[in-house]
């Protein structure tokens, strides 16, 4: 699955990839609530295994790169995933 976030900007964060390959699985999604009133692009916040972001962003698209697999584990390997991809086709 990938998400494609519309109108990015405001963006900060903490990105710890030195010398690795960046495996950007996502642990958390929120909407907190901004104390600016600018409802037009709401704030984000992405926490994942190694970075966590902020910004500001209009929405997102979800895209499913591969048909639901039944499975007896909660983790894929980056190939059984279908490794990294941006397209926006799906299964």
């Amino acid at each position: 699955m990938t998400l494609a976030f519309e109108n990015v900007w405001d963006l900060e964060g903490d990105l710890d990839f030195k010398g690795t390959t960046p495996d950007l699985e996502i642990d958390v999604l929120h909407r907190p609530v901004a104390d600016d009133g600018r409802e037009d692009y709401p704030l984000w916040h992405i926490e994942g295994h190694e970075f966590d972001v902020q910004f500001r962003a209009t929405g997102f698209r979800q895209h499913f790169r591969k048909a639901p697999t039944l499975a007896s584990r909660q983790v894929f390997s980056h190939t059984e995933r279908g490794g990294c991809t941006f397209t926006e086709v799906g299964f």
